[in-house]
């Protein structure tokens, strides 16, 4: 495993750390994380936007006028 050092001010890594301390992890794995989900190591983000694109052309394709999301819609369940 490679490591590299960050300038961070020190305000924002204390910040940090007590987040990720209420979050019960460390500010090294939010940071790996975050990190992995850049370069795509992690795909759910893309999974989820393509469920969202697909969901937009079906829906929007089976109605007239194009289908517009509601915020309820966020709630449906898939029949």
């Amino acid at each position: 495993m490679s490591s590299i050092t960050l300038a961070i001010p020190p305000s924002i890594v204390l910040d940090a750390r007590a987040y990720a301390q209420r979050h019960a992890t460390t500010l090294n794995r939010m940071i790996r994380d975050y990190l992995a989900g850049l370069v795509g190591a992690s795909s759910e983000g893309d999974d989820l936007a393509d469920e969202f694109a697909r969901l937009v052309k079906e829906r929007g394709a089976k109605r007239s006028p194009p289908y517009r999301f509601r915020r309820e819609d966020a709630y449906e369940e898939d029949a």
